[in-house]
């Protein structure tokens, strides 16, 4: 039902209005027993919220897509987009359609997900509920927190937060001029600990400022790029 534009022959950029995540997308239709026909998004890069996190057997963890469109815009990737999510080890945990992790024993397992010709990958540890701290210590954290590893940096860098409530929390990288060159994370998070890859090789070396806002609490920290 959504209207789509074809600007060429078969396999061409199709148009679609931005209600669908983007602005430019293309069509794969694979023929076998049914016709299967795959809207695919043009993008930048790919990459999962959160890429790391530590679980324990029997949680859910819900994980979403985020790309770049053809104009650097951050979009989030999913339905009615041809997306798909892949466990590297099933019998420590399983993903579904849609990015929900089920961890089922322990170990560690990569989550996988691609759309088109663009991979993301999220580290994932699955532990015994007597393995996540002392007797007492909660895992939820104590307070607000912002880091990055490494800091210099060269093409990526993992920014690492906490919430102990939750709360909509809003991640973004700026030039010095105060410019907004990368949204991150802009969404509801639950108390934990958090951790979003910023892939900087489209822009240019310097000190860029992140900026977490998470509702009264508010950090920017420095981060320099080199090449």
């Amino acid at each position: 039902g959504v209207p789509y534009f074809i600007s060429g022959g078969a396999g061409a950029v199709l148009y679609a209005p931005p209600k669908m995540g983007g602005f430019y997308h293309y069509l794969e239709v694979h023929v076998g027993e049914e016709i299967e026909v795959r809207v695919i998004p043009l993008l930048r890069w790919l990459s999962i919220f959160p890429n790391s996190a530590k679980l324990e057997v029997g949680d859910t963890l819900r994980l979403r897509a985020f790309g770049a469109d053809p104009t650097g815009r951050t979009i989030s990737v999913g339905p009615p987009m041809w997306v798909r999510w892949t466990s590297s080890d099933t019998s420590v945990g399983r993903v579904d359609s849609v990015g929900t992790f089920v961890a089922l024993s322990e170990g560690d397992v990569e989550v996988t997900v691609r759309c088109g010709l663009r991979y993301g990958r999220a580290h994932l540890s699955v532990v015994r509920s007597a393995d996540t701290g002392d007797a007492g210590t909660s895992p939820v954290p104590e307070g607000y927190s912002l880091h990055s590893f490494p800091n210099p940096f060269n093409d990526v860098t993992s920014i690492s937060f906490e919430v102990p409530a939750g709360c909509k929390v809003a991640l973004g990288v700026y030039d010095v001029l105060g410019r907004k060159v990368r949204t991150l994370v802009d969404m509801s998070c639950g108390p934990g600990r958090y951790s979003a890859p910023w892939d900087g090789r489209e822009v240019a070396s310097g000190v860029y400022i992140v900026r977490m806002e998470a509702g009264e609490f508010s950090k920017a920290i420095k981060v320099t790029l080199l090449r």
